[in-house]
């Protein structure tokens, strides 16, 4: 039987929209030109392109690396394994870095534990004024950092550092963000299985309790920001008392814990005075 688009099994919806996406993204279709498609005839390229994608979808590799690629923020972002896959709730780092710079026309930004870049990037693309640099220690996540600033045309607008949290930063900034690792060995929420499979554990794990790395960079931050910076940190979901206390710690000021669209505490915010 010659195999087409509409000959495949019934499927939930949730599983349907997936193997539309995965199809889409592996032929080079969008949604709409792969509805209009549904009754084109595959080659033999194109069948085994899709059976070799949806065989490592169903071995639980995650769909943004056999795609090569994840929305943020309405950009794409390439990701592959080496370098943590962008979520729609660290885009509050964004919104929290837009609100407080609206009204402004210029500014320093440092996007800490940048992975992607999806955070300092989309911050460029929206707010062009600021003056956005990011700091990645892992060498293969960097070299995704250094693609998708590329990929989003910010060569020579954006700068990029290695090393250990703030061990080769230079200057003072108005705001420093970050996406660290926050995940507990231990102890605290535990991440989904095909996560810690597959997305690289520098990237999620952090301590007995996860709170290792953001009790340090919390700690250290004031020393790189300006009078009356900012500084927002995303967290695990059980984590906002034990963070605030970092804060307060630190002699932030007016600390706030965020929650997510789906309730859970995902980030904490204070200035620095």
């Amino acid at each position: 039987m010659r195999e087409t688009f509409r000959a495949q099994p019934a499927l939930a919806p949730r599983a349907r929209r997936e193997a539309e996406i995965l199809v889409g993204g592996l032929l080079g279709l969008d949604y709409a030109q792969l509805i209009l498609a549904e009754d084109r005839v595959l080659t033999s390229e194109e069948r085994d392109l899709v059976a070799a994608g949806s065989k490592r979808r169903a071995a639980g590799e995650p769909l943004a690396y056999i795609l090569g690629k994840r929305e943020f923020y309405g950009w794409e972002f390439l990701v592959g394994p080496g370098v943590l896959i962008p979520r729609p709730e660290t885009e509050t780092l964004v919104d929290l870095v837009l609100a407080w710079s609206q009204g402004r026309r210029q500014g320093r930004i440092l996007d800490l534990c940048a992975g992607s870049g999806c955070v300092g990037w989309s911050i460029k693309k929206l707010a062009p004024f600021l003056q956005v640099a990011a700091q990645e220690l892992e060498e293969g996540a960097r070299v995704y950092l250094e693609a998708n600033k590329r990929h989003l045309g910010l060569e020579g607008q954006v700068q990029i550092w290695g090393g250990d949290l703030f061990q080769e930063v230079e200057g003072r900034f108005d705001y420093i963000v970050a996406n660290p690792p926050y995940i507990g060995r231990e102890s605290g929420l535990r991440p989904q299985a095909e996560v810690v499979a597959y997305e690289p554990p520098t990237a999620l794990f952090s301590g007995v309790d996860g709170l290792e790395l953001l009790e340090r960079l919390v700690g250290e931050a004031p020393a790189y920001l300006e009078p009356g910076g900012h500084l927002a940190v995303e967290i695990g979901g059980d984590q906002g008392a034990a963070v605030r206390a970092f804060f307060e710690r630190a002699k932030f000021q007016e600390i706030e814990v965020r929650r997510d669209l789906a309730g859970w505490e995902r980030v904490v915010s204070g200035v620095y005075l």
